[in-house]
């Protein structure tokens, strides 16, 4: 294993430590239309209901790198870890020098026109709080808020691949963090 390689793998374990939230969607599509969708440059613009802006940092065979400005103005780097073709990719995501989550996208064959999308996020650490506080914060705001946001996305991956259409900003309602 090169060292590359090596490194992600530490990196990925520490973030699985986490607590994760995730959510899953079948679509009609087959792998390579929706790959060809989630793999493309800046393709959060065309189906994130919550995404303003979605610039390439860099975008090659080696490196995967972009930030999404939120409706809101929130700006986050995206800087892929993992790349698969055609299963998915993985990801660390936040404030550019603030604290970061990790994200997985998998995506799985059903039938020949039908995907199983999965988006899975490791949440940055809530810190500055007691170990019961964290408990209920994580459960009953945290999870709803990602199990909405989630939801939202993968939504939008589907109602683009449907209409060929770019998403309308927070047509599947708003959101605290990103409207």
């Amino acid at each position: 294993m090169n060292a590359v390689l090596e490194n992600n793998s530490v990196i990925i374990e520490s973030y699985k430590k986490r607590k994760s939230i995730s959510c899953s969607l079948i679509i009609n599509f087959n792998v390579d239309h929706l790959w060809e969708l989630i793999s493309s440059p800046g393709y959060l613009e065309k189906c994130h209901p919550f995404c303003k802006t979605n610039n390439v940092i860099d975008w090659d065979d080696k490196k995967h790198m972009d930030k999404i400005v939120y409706v809101n103005g929130i700006e986050y780097i995206r800087d892929f870890i993992d790349w698969n073709p055609k299963k998915g990719y993985s990801l660390i995501i936040g404030k550019k020098g603030g604290r970061q989550s990790y994200v997985s996208w998998e995506i799985k064959e059903i039938t020949s026109n039908r995907t199983e999308i999965k988006i899975t996020v490791y949440p940055h650490e809530i810190e500055n709080m007691g170990k019961f506080k964290k408990f209920l914060t994580f459960n009953f705001y945290v999870v709803p808020k990602l199990k909405f946001y989630l939801n939202c996305v993968l939504k939008g991956v589907d109602y683009y691949l449907k209409n060929n259409e770019e998403v309308p900003r927070n047509h599947f309602g708003k959101h605290s963090w990103f409207s």
